[in-house]
């Protein structure tokens, strides 16, 4: 373990639900090993971590998790905008929050409201000012 791994989790799971009997879930679509584990080891403590694979199932899978973010790794830099493109036409999933994250640089296609892009390798304070500033606009906008 590094000490980028260590440290205080992510200050919005305790504070921005307060009363939440449930603590926020975060549907993970890793295109390559590495991101899932990522998430775990740093976002567990904090957040309910639902694998979802790709595949067959990919939809139903990603709608079934009842996300309150999608976090999800482009594989290449020219999967980004139809991947992106399709989860915002799907209406279960068109008003979730997304963090993608591509291999190199942020994609055009990305600058939308409710998402968010990094750039692979992403490291654990990165990752967590993303979650955090995501599910707050996402919490601001719902209330």
């Amino acid at each position: 373990m590094t000490r980028a791994d260590r440290g205080p989790v992510a200050p919005l799971a305790a504070a921005a639900y307060p009363g939440a009997m449930q603590r926020p879930r975060i549907a993970v679509v890793a295109g390559e090993p590495g991101l899932e584990e990522a998430a775990r080891r740093w976002l567990s403590q904090a957040y309910s971590i639902v694998p979802v694979a790709r595949g067959r199932y990919f939809a139903a899978d990603l709608t079934a998790a009842a996300a309150d973010l999608i976090l999800v790794e482009a594989v290449h830099p020219s999967e980004a905008g139809w991947l992106l493109a399709w989860l915002k036409a799907q209406p279960p999933l068109a008003a979730t929050p997304v963090l993608m994250v591509v291999p190199r640089g942020p994609a055009p296609c990305a600058r939308r409201r409710g998402v968010v892009v990094a750039s692979r390798p992403i490291h654990r304070p990165t990752l967590l000012a993303h979650v955090d500033k995501l599910l707050r606009a996402s919490k601001n906008k719902s209330s």
